[in-house]
């Protein structure tokens, strides 16, 4: 039992030690590899209205569909 579980112990730490090696890597690799960073555009007022009119059309539709 205590052979098992020197094991266990033994292997948590060595991935606990794996794990922030790893961390310490990317956070270097970073560095000379950044990741793109998408920027979101933003929705235009004609653009909203657009939406809030095709979601009233399908209200109206739904209704009409439903009241038959």
């Amino acid at each position: 039992m205590a052979i098992g579980m020197g094991t266990v112990f033994l292997f948590l730490v060595l991935m606990i030690y794996a794990m922030n090696f790893m961390s310490w890597f990317i956070k270097k690799i970073n560095k000379y590899f950044p990741e793109e960073i998408i920027e979101q555009k933003s929705l235009r007022k004609s653009q909203q209205k657009n939406d809030d009119a095709e979601i009233a059309v399908a209200i109206a539709s739904a209704l009409h569909f439903q009241n038959r």
